[in-house]
């Protein structure tokens, strides 16, 4: 189930129709002339010819000439007129559209707010509806988006004209008077949830009425326990002794326990009663967090998991103690948010993000005093009672991320031109599939459903380019779908990229049955097997690789001296006549096995990896490979695992992380993130798909 699409836009006002002139002078003066001269060649020519019948002729052509100039002058008076009402009536009939679809807009941002940020009322039965318990993870747009309650908000779907109206305008009044409601017609919406991204505030205030202040917050915490997993949020509490009542209901939450200290033989709740408790319970949870913060300045990432820290105020010695141990650190870039419930805002931190004053009657002002964002927004806060949350602690209490249901959720097959949009595989046109792609869609294609049930995507270009690649290693057991993968990535990118843009060289060391049947695609400049008769072609291999580096030196030089293959194509791209120079990309299915049988190629891979002349040819000029495990001593890290079984058996790469954790190389490998629990991601390919 999903909430409506709101559409998020502004829709500029077409200008609305200005009346024509009513005649040109040209017209006007023909207008006049033609009857006055018809009457006066009438009259000389009555006067010439003086019989009957031509002075009958003479004064019925004069009668004429006055009826047909009369008639243009009636014509064109009211030709104008006509045009303005028929475009007026056009642009009426456009208004209205606009206008509907300006309702539609609203009543999709009504539903899909309202789907997004249910009533606290509702929070219960979602608890036990399996497709919105915890629906939200950490990469979603909207997680810690919390509702506080009901205010006013604007329509994400705006209008506005075109350019302001200024006295000299002569547009039609009608157009102008209709196309006007529109704009003044822009309503607020009224009584609607307003949310707060909790996830992007490091401190948050609650100040007011303290009895108040807690019910709002326990409506928030309600919908963070909701709608986000134990695995995604943790929740720590800090409150005096006496405050128990108040509190107590925290112990039925899973979002309270951590992985990393124990209490006897249970593990630790991450509540205590003063702030050094605090400090010494968390110390673990934040260590790791700063850890990851610290990664995350290099490589633009962020925490994997959301820590919300509640310090109820009242009857604490001192709550303006606690810090995360690291001043250099907002605690948002952390993952860090420190909720305080205070009776006075003089008893708030001295640096607050957001401060919600909550008056009696569930009254609640928001306010941003760090930043230039409007303050001073009144809205109807939400509040839960103790015993209602209470209720919902209990039904989340034995509920936990299964870590099975990713593995069922995968079990299933995808078909794979269903994924890169092909519905019918007799009928793909290659020069619609092969359309000239963006620089981001370029050797990007899906290769199966993630447990999420999106689709998981493969981006081969260098990291420079927004790429995973330009190298990539799959490693798994036997049978575990290595060479299934392969085959995989072979034909969506074979159906969706141009072979005078990218052409294969495939390697099968294991009798040629990986890539049998796609020696005929127009990408494939070469398919070899250990097979006695292709023996030849796997020695020649080493040479050609080495000669087509030079080669593509040779060209890019000849070109203009030009610094990569993106330039090349670019510039053949604006209409150079320039030859093909398609990236070329090398598979190997069963590289232990070829290094084996030819030790002289671990050297030209090295010579990739290392000096990396390729990269300015053609890159990504990358392998990808596949064996049954990584190499035993070169301690390179299986950035993609296929179903891989005991990674952390397989050795120690340099002094790092297990085999099948992702690390930072110099090299720029590809790279699938691996998980938080067995180091591995899951993938779900594309089984049975045979070649076309």
């Amino acid at each position: 189930m999903h909430p409506p699409a709101i559409e998020d836009d502004v829709i500029t006002l077409l200008d609305p129709p200005q009346p024509q002139d009513t005649q040109s002078g040209a017209q006007g003066v023909f207008q006049v002339l033609f009857p006055v001269l018809g009457t006066a060649g009438s009259m000389i020519f009555i006067l010439a010819n003086p019989r009957p019948v031509a002075v009958a002729a003479g004064l019925v052509f004069m009668m004429a000439s006055v009826g047909v100039g009369l008639g243009m002058f009636l014509v064109q008076r009211g030709l104008p007129r006509r045009r303005l009402r028929e475009d007026r009536a056009r642009y009426l009939e456009y208004l209205e559209h606009v206008r509907e679809q300006l309702r539609g807009a609203r009543r999709n941002q009504m539903a899909a707010e309202a789907f997004r940020h249910p009533e606290p009322e509702r929070l219960l039965d979602l608890a036990s509806d399996t497709s919105r318990l915890w629906e939200r993870r950490v990469d979603d747009t909207d997680f810690l988006s919390l509702r506080l309650g009901l205010g006013d908000v604007l329509p994400r779907l705006q209008v506005k004209r075109r350019g302001e109206q200024t006295p000299m305008d002569r547009a039609d009044p009608v157009c102008v008077s209709a196309a006007r409601q529109i704009l003044d017609g822009q309503r607020i919406l009224t009584d609607q949830p307003v949310a707060v991204d909790l996830g992007s505030m490091g401190v948050v205030s609650l100040c007011g009425d303290l009895d108040e202040a807690r019910g709002v917050l326990r409506s928030v915490l309600a919908q963070a326990v909701t709608l986000h997993s134990a695995d995604d949020l943790q929740l720590a509490f800090c409150f005096a002794p006496g405050g128990l009542p108040l509190w107590s209901w925290v112990k039925w939450l899973p979002h309270t326990i951590t992985d990393h200290t124990y209490d006897g033989p249970v593990p630790t709740r991450l509540v205590a009663s003063d702030l050094q408790e605090l400090g010494d319970v968390l110390r673990p949870e934040l260590e790791s967090l700063l850890d990851q913060a610290a990664r995350a300045r290099g490589t633009g990432g962020r925490p994997s998991r959301r820590l919300v820290v509640v310090i109820d105020a009242e009857r604490l010695p001192s709550h303006l103690g606690f810090d995360l141990g690291e001043v250099s650190v907002r605690p948002q870039d952390a993952g860090v948010t420190l909720v305080y419930v205070v009776g006075d805002k003089r008893l708030e931190p001295s640096t607050v993000d957001v401060r919600f004053t909550i008056e009696r009657g569930g009254r609640a002002v928001v306010e941003y005093p760090s930043s230039a964002e409007a303050t001073g927004a009144v809205i109807q806060a939400d509040r839960v009672s103790v015993p209602a949350l209470s209720a919902l602690a209990r039904a989340l209490c034995p509920i936990r991320v299964s870590q099975e249901s990713a593995a069922e959720s995968l079990a299933q097959d995808v078909d794979l031109f269903a994924l890169l949009g092909v519905p019918d595989v007799a009928d793909i046109d290659p020069q619609s599939q092969w359309r000239a792609r963006t620089a981001r869609q370029f050797l990007r294609v899906p290769l199966g459903m993630a447990a999420s049930g999106l689709p998981l995507t493969l981006d081969l270009k260098e990291s420079a380019l927004g790429g995973m690649g330009p190298h990539g290693l799959v490693v798994g057991a036997t049978g575990s779908g290595k060479s299934e993968l392969l085959r995989t990535l072979v034909l969506a990118l074979a159906t969706t990229h141009d072979p005078e843009r990218l052409a294969f060289v495939l390697v099968d060391y294991k009798g040629g049955a990986t890539f049998a049947g796609m020696e005929p695609l127009p990408h494939v400049a070469g398919a070899i097997t250990n097979l006695q008769e292709d023996l030849g072609l796997v020695d020649r291999m080493h040479d050609a690789l080495y000669g087509e580096i030079r080669r593509r030196q040779r060209v890019l030089k000849e070109a203009g001296n030009l610094p990569n293959v993106h330039e090349y194509n670019r510039r053949r791209d604006q209409g150079e006549q320039l030859d093909p120079l398609p990236s070329l990309l090398l598979i190997v299915d069963e590289f232990s096995e070829l290094l084996t049988a030819k030790p002289d190629f671990a050297e030209l891979f090295c010579r990739y990896r290392a000096d990396r002349p390729i990269d300015r040819c053609s890159p990504p000029v990358g392998v990808a490979t596949a064996g049954d495990r990584p190499h035993p001593r070169t301690g390179e890290p299986p950035e993609l695992s296929h179903r891989t079984q005991d990674l952390q058996s397989r050795g120690e790469p340099r002094g790092d992380r297990c085999a099948g954790r992702v690390r930072v190389t110099s090299v720029p490998w590809l790279r699938v993130l691996a998980g938080r629990h067995d180091g591995v991601r899951a993938l779900q390919g594309g089984p049975g798909v045979d070649p076309v």
